[in-house]
């Protein structure tokens, strides 16, 4: 099973340190993926350290839809949802943000085995 970085939640958007947890998790989550990638033959063209992912910049948010676009296209997964043009202002924004990201990350954990 991976990680549901809904857990989170939208207090991600209002509290720090759920904040600073979930860019731990997210992360760890996303290595994850690219280290299962390269060990089972994918080519992976785009990855980006996101330790610091700051849900507010839009240049972060494209980095991090443009290395889920790289994973997705590797392991074969169709459609990636667009991660980055949603201004993420509020915390229903974040919230309906989370969902669709936490099921990208589930077709992506699924397509790679984990």
């Amino acid at each position: 099973m991976g990680l549901d970085i809904r857990f989170y939640g939208g207090e991600i958007f209002e509290d720090d340190d759920q904040r600073s947890l979930w860019n731990l998790d997210h992360s760890s989550e996303h290595h994850l993926f690219f280290t299962s990638a390269i060990a089972q033959g994918f080519g992976i063209t785009q990855f980006f350290p996101i330790d610091t992912f700051d849900l507010k910049d839009p240049d972060a948010l494209f980095t991090h839809y443009k290395m889920h676009l790289s994973l997705d296209q590797a392991i074969g997964i169709g459609t990636t949802p667009d991660l980055a043009s949603v201004p993420l202002t509020t915390r229903a924004l974040v919230d309906d943000w989370l969902l669709t990201h936490s099921n990208q990350h589930s077709l992506e954990r699924s397509a790679l085995g984990l």
